[in-house]
């Protein structure tokens, strides 16, 4: 049975009425159809770092929906020489290493977004880890460690989303022909 909400609000501020929310819930994992709280309560995964949204009901079942919570103004740049990036969610490198080496994320939440652009003289290329597959152009390489995304020229840029959590990573955006390479 739903539990039965009732609406506090607060009294003697303007406007006179100010809905009064919940704190986050903090919890080591997502939430589930036993999670029943108010519509508008915040979630907050602290394994993952991942946010969810109460957002109704149906049929007595919480819609949970996952907000990107990790970086509200969009994508964090980071200007690196390295050549091993082990890359994070919705991070921009820019990239000047011999060559450059970007690692995908081993826990990537759908709708993450990872962006390079090569500055200065070499190529770079992206590197999956076991089990992760890249998209590109239509192909879906075979998932495993070992497949790569290889920019042609110096220059290139790229921008991939993920579509599979963890899993799969599919190009949205490049100015340059990349060559994917599976072995």
């Amino acid at each position: 049975m739903p539990k039965l909400y009732t609406k506090r609000v607060a009294y003697g501020l303007t406007p006179p009425n100010i809905n009064i929310v919940e704190s986050p819930k903090q919890a080591f994992s997502d939430p589930t159809v036993n999670d029943r709280y108010d519509a508008g309560q915040l979630w907050l995964n602290q394994t993952d770092n991942t946010a969810w949204l109460l957002v109704s009901y149906t049929g007595g079942i919480p819609i949970w929906i996952q907000i990107d919570n990790s970086n509200i103004t969009g994508v964090a740049w980071v200007i690196s020489a390295n050549n091993a990036i082990a890359a994070a969610n919705n991070t921009g490198y820019i990239v000047t290493g011999n060559p450059p080496a970007i690692t995908l994320p081993a826990n990537s939440p759908v709708g993450t977004i990872i962006q390079v652009v090569g500055r200065g003289a070499n190529n770079w290329q992206i590197l999956t880890n076991a089990g992760q597959r890249i998209v590109f152009n239509g192909v879906t390489s075979l998932a495993g460690a070992g497949v790569r995304l290889v920019a042609t020229h110096a220059g290139d840029t790229l921008t991939l989303t993920t579509t599979v959590a963890d899993v799969e990573f599919t190009v949205i955006q490049t100015n340059d022909n990349l060559n994917l390479i599976t072995v």
